[in-house]
């Protein structure tokens, strides 16, 4: 197939997901479902754009944003052992910039705010809880941060999303998370050897394969297994796999990726 074939017949699946997605958020908004609606058309704005959206999800300290991190080769974002994250976080391509800004802050009131640079102390101000003050709550404020970095991962539209906790002390982090699920291409599902698949993350697993298609298995924090308990990563992949399958029998296994995002 030539290079025009593929290109014509990416082009006719490009129009017809844009034209389902179009009618789904016009059924849900006429069965009022209004924010169900906003998140297809969302979907339906990002495909239009050519952006590919993946978001990470996991409980709250497994090392999500420490994993982006290693992945932009830089620390930024901020990761500390307790509930941090406070917004969505979209890490984009330089490309993507509107005018060559580092980063933008989206507002709930519909303002904006340009950052100067990516420095973690400055990006901490407007995505972490530890940027909670008296008068103001992160999460109740900031819509959204956009941060443009030149790296591989990000080329050809795709955008990495980091993403609150699912099991944090913050209702309204929980809801901020399940809906950028709703209005993503792809989910990496983040567990943590510390605690390998618990009730509570199999729960989550449970409602993410209902609203995404595409799920990555990743384990982080190998480093921190007890070889002198006899453990491997091997062995702590190989128990996470009997559990999902106890969880999700009729289902086919996924491959999980270990990884120690620390090193």
């Amino acid at each position: 197939m030539s290079k025009n074939e593929h290109l014509e017949r990416y082009e006719k699946r490009k129009k017809n997901i844009i034209s389902l997605l179009t009618d789904t958020a016009d059924y849900l908004r006429e069965n009022d479902n209004a924010d169900d609606a906003d998140s297809m058309l969302k979907l339906k704005d990002d495909v239009e754009k050519n952006l590919f959206s993946v978001v990470l999800i996991g409980e709250f300290s497994v090392g999500k944003s420490t994993f982006l991190n290693a992945l932009m080769h830089r620390r930024m974002l901020p990761s500390f052992k307790k509930e941090t994250t406070a917004t969505v976080n979209f890490l984009r391509h330089t490309s993507q910039a509107p005018h060559g800004e580092a980063g933008i802050v989206y507002y709930r009131d519909g303002t904006t705010k340009t950052l100067p640079n990516l420095d973690v102390k400055t990006i901490e101000k407007f995505v972490s809880t530890n940027g909670d003050t008296a008068e103001r709550t992160i999460a109740q404020t900031v819509e959204k941060v956009d941060l443009f970095l030149d790296s591989k991962f990000l080329q050809d539209g795709v955008m990495l999303v980091d993403s609150p906790g699912l099991n944090g002390i913050t209702e309204n982090l929980e809801t901020i998370t399940r809906r950028q699920i709703k209005e993503s291409h792809a989910c990496i599902f983040m567990f943590s050897t510390d605690h390998p698949g618990t009730k509570t993350e199999f729960e989550i697993l449970r409602d993410l394969r209902t609203e995404c298609n595409s799920i990555f298995i990743v384990l982080n924090k190998i480093e921190e297994i007890k070889a002198s308990e006899g453990e491997t990563v091997d062995s702590v992949i190989e128990h996470l796999k009997k559990n999902y399958v106890k969880q999700f029998p009729d289902a086919t296994l996924p491959e999980i990726y270990p990884i120690s995002a620390y090193t």
